[in-house]
């Protein structure tokens, strides 16, 4: 799998590795799609402020989320057709979060 650096290649390599169902689900959004569209909406208004000339030498993403400590501030949410993606559904979704070194919440 390679580096995906932008939503629009993420969605991309989505589209290519999913089968056309799973994807067209994901896509879809559920009723109106509010959420789906004010998440997208959110995530274009996320911007990185490069900090230059100062010291990188120990810099860390190291957190805790809700008292449990991870190593990247992101976690896995649940939904329910994990096993649309992978055979093993959430358990594969929960094994993905801990070899990336964060948390999921598995309903």
């Amino acid at each position: 799998m390679a580096e995906q650096l932008t939503i629009g290649q993420v969605i991309e390599q989505a589209r290519e590795l999913a089968s056309p169902e799973a994807y067209l689900w994901a896509m879809a959004g559920a009723g109106e799609s509010r959420t789906r569209d004010r998440n997208h909406e959110a995530l274009g208004r996320l911007a990185a402020i490069p900090r230059v000339m100062c010291d990188i030498s120990e810099i860390s993403t190291r957190t805790t989320i809700l008292g449990v400590p991870v190593d990247l501030p992101v976690f896995a949410s649940p939904i329910g057709t994990t096993s649309l993606y992978h055979q093993d559904g959430a358990v594969a979704v929960a094994e993905g979060a801990r070899l990336a070194g964060t948390a999921a919440f598995c309903g």
